[in-house]
């Protein structure tokens, strides 16, 4: 009796070895706890279910970016592998720099820095992402020119077989030039009347008005009223950081008592010349 013990118990420490074995030829520690275990790429882990859930009740949940065999169930009697553990960690990063340029005449470097993963592409929107375009580019920076319209950049970034993130994006501000327009109440008066100046400019910061008689006003829509007789040429000149642009328009103005002038319309006096 004692010699069958004796060889039941040796029969079952050569099984174990060899299981031991044929586990450690998948670079495998016996029962690994998943919740201490480092993951590597290409590394296995197994444990035996009745071990598991003596340990954890039937809670079956592995971190998220392990690959986990789906025949695993949670206080199963078989060893559960979970391949291509990888422990992920995409790390998107930030761009770098926001920048305001002119439209048409523009050019600029933007650089990921701060990242983990390899860089997919590059992605572009001109819409705050409700739609985006692709740009084949998997380097670290991403150049730009003579947009015409604001535009924001980012980067694609990937781990492994681990899910991809967006890095932070750089918006670049596009300003376009001036275009200077404006109205008069009247192009002709008399030294009376005083002209209202109305501004229809766009994309313009700042205004200069030069009435044409050594007067000027820096006024977004100035009024203004001549002292002397004669024909005059208003000119605006709008100005942004992207250059400045001007419009005219001439002024007729008559001496009070001679003449009467009412919009663009004009009353002669009668001088008894036939």
């Amino acid at each position: 009796m004692k010699n069958v013990t004796f060889l039941k118990i040796a029969s079952l420490f050569i099984f174990l070895l060899s299981a031991q074995s044929s586990f450690a030829q998948l670079n495998c520690s016996d029962y690994p706890d998943w919740v201490a275990q480092n993951c590597s790429p290409g590394y296995r882990v197994h444990y035996q279910g009745s071990i598991y859930q003596s340990r954890y009740g039937n809670a079956w949940n592995p971190p998220v970016s392990w690959n986990v065999d789906p025949s695993c169930s949670s206080g199963g009697a078989n060893w559960c592998f979970v391949d291509d553990c990888v422990n992920c960690s995409t790390v998107g990063g930030s761009t770098s720099s926001n920048a305001t340029v002119c439209s048409g005449s523009n050019s600029g470097t933007i650089t990921l820095s701060g990242h983990n993963g390899s860089i997919v592409k590059w992605e572009k929107s001109t819409n705050n992402w409700s739609t985006t375009t692709n740009i084949p580019n998997t380097t670290t920076t991403q150049s730009y020119s003579n947009i015409t319209s604001t535009t924001q950049y980012r980067a694609v970034v990937k781990d492994g077989s681990c899910s991809q993130l967006n890095s932070s994006a750089t918006t670049i501000t596009v300003n376009s030039a001036p275009t200077a327009s404006f109205s008069a109440s009247a192009t002709a008066v008399d030294t009376t009347q005083t002209i209202t100046f109305t501004n229809s400019s766009s994309n313009a910061s700042s205004y200069s008005w030069n009435f044409g008689d050594s007067t000027t006003s820096s006024a977004t829509s100035p009024s203004h009223q001549y002292a002397s007789a004669g024909t005059y040429t208003v000119t605006l000149t709008a100005t942004n950081s992207c250059g400045s642009d001007t419009a005219t328009t001439s002024i007729t103005v008559y001496t009070a008592g001679t003449c009467s002038a009412v919009g663009t319309i004009l009353m002669e006096r009668y001088d008894g010349i036939s």
